[in-house]
């Protein structure tokens, strides 16, 4: 019971965990920018391979001169390019994830949360319990001959004749008060 109780609070912080990433994350339309930009990055790394070897065509020094600058910033932003089409693959490989495991969550829920059921053979468990039973039975008739035996012994007539005449006693008591009580009250109303 403690192991369901356990397992019951891992999948409630899972859920938690869950919620965050699956529930806040789609609200924030991210996910559907990174699957509609995911070929972005490749375009763009085809641009600006192509664009630089365009300008890399000319070889009159006066068209070198105009040329040279932008074939240098072409440079480096391909060279900083390479973390964002990491940064643009990994956004998608995670909204893939995150689409996989929205699909199967449900079932993992429920196939860790649901009860398991061992089936064994009850024939000795039954054996046992009914010898069990059995031996209460036992015990307890021996149990109700003790008290038949020691209830018809000289010790219970002796303290049964005793009991007997503190309640006659008793009785007589209560009559005697009651008595007094009634002759006070009828003095007292005449």
């Amino acid at each position: 019971e403690s192991n369901e109780v356990w397992l019951s609070l891992q999948v409630a912080t899972y859920d938690r965990l869950r919620h965050t990433l699956l529930e806040i994350h789609p609200k924030s339309k991210l996910e559907d920018e990174v699957r509609e930009f995911s070929s972005f990055s490749t375009r763009v790394g085809e641009f600006l391979e192509t664009f630089s070897d365009l300008l890399a065509g000319p070889s009159d020094p006066e068209s070198q001169q105009y040329v040279q600058p932008v074939v240098e910033q072409c440079e480096a932003i391909r060279e900083e390019y390479g973390m964002h089409a990491t940064l643009t693959k990994q956004l998608h490989d995670f909204s893939t994830r995150m689409e996989s495991l929205r699909e199967s969550y449900t079932n993992l829920r429920r196939a860790v949360l649901s009860r398991l059921t061992f089936l064994t053979s009850a024939v000795p468990a039954l054996t046992a319990s009914m010898r069990r039973k059995e031996e209460y039975v036992a015990r307890l008739k021996d149990l109700k001959k003790w008290v038949e035996v020691k209830s018809q012994g000289e010790t219970w007539k002796d303290i049964n004749s005793r009991i007997q005449s503190i309640k006659s006693l008793i009785e007589r008591e209560q009559q005697t008060l009651q008595d007094a009580k009634r002759e006070r009250d009828a003095s007292g109303a005449q």
